[in-house]
């Protein structure tokens, strides 16, 4: 009786443990994008750093600054 209570649901379907599949999708997709990107090295990478960081910034916001005098 107890084991069947564990897998009762008041909506009408099994509660029975489903397996996610996210941590399969993650492993593929990564290993994926490893075979389909090149390599950078890190002194390409440290050459290119201003590049990369001004590509990644976020826009400045173009609110006005409260001034509390």
């Amino acid at each position: 009786m107890v084991r069947s209570a564990e897998t009762f649901s008041p909506w009408g379907y099994a509660l029975a443990a489903r397996r996610s599949r996210w941590r399969e999708v993650e492993f593929m997709y990564r290993q994926v994008g490893a075979a389909l990107l090149l390599p950078q090295s890190l002194t390409t990478v440290l050459r290119q750093w201003r590049a990369i960081t001004r590509g990644l910034a976020e826009p400045p916001r173009g609110r006005r600054r409260y001034g509390f005098d």
